[in-house]
């Protein structure tokens, strides 16, 4: 009972709960955290999560105030990843390429 408790308390740290969804095939109230380790672009991050840099704005819509005008998500900032249709696994570390 113990073990399914912690590993519920930890999937549902890592996924989180969104209180807007910005676009109709958002899963509703899901997302992951994830802190760049170096300053990337939206659209590279649309890329690695989606496999569609043109997904940006949803990644841009839910960070509303943490991305400036220059689309870049500066390093050790903390971002929701909205997990939608086009979502694939989180790339294991952003910087490894």
């Amino acid at each position: 009972m113990k073990k399914s408790i912690v590993k519920l308390s930890m999937l549902l740290l890592s996924v989180g709960a969104m209180s807007l969804a910005v676009a109709k095939d958002i899963v509703p109230n899901s997302w992951i955290n994830t802190r760049v380790t170096y300053d990337i672009s939206v659209k590279e991050l649309a890329q690695r999560y989606y496999g569609d840099a043109s997904e940006y704005k949803v990644i841009l819509n839910a960070n509303k105030g943490l991305i400036g005008k220059d689309l870049i998500v500066k390093k050790n900032t903390e971002i929701k990843i909205p997990i939608t249709e086009k979502f694939t696994d989180q790339p294991e570390m952003l910087g490894w390429n």
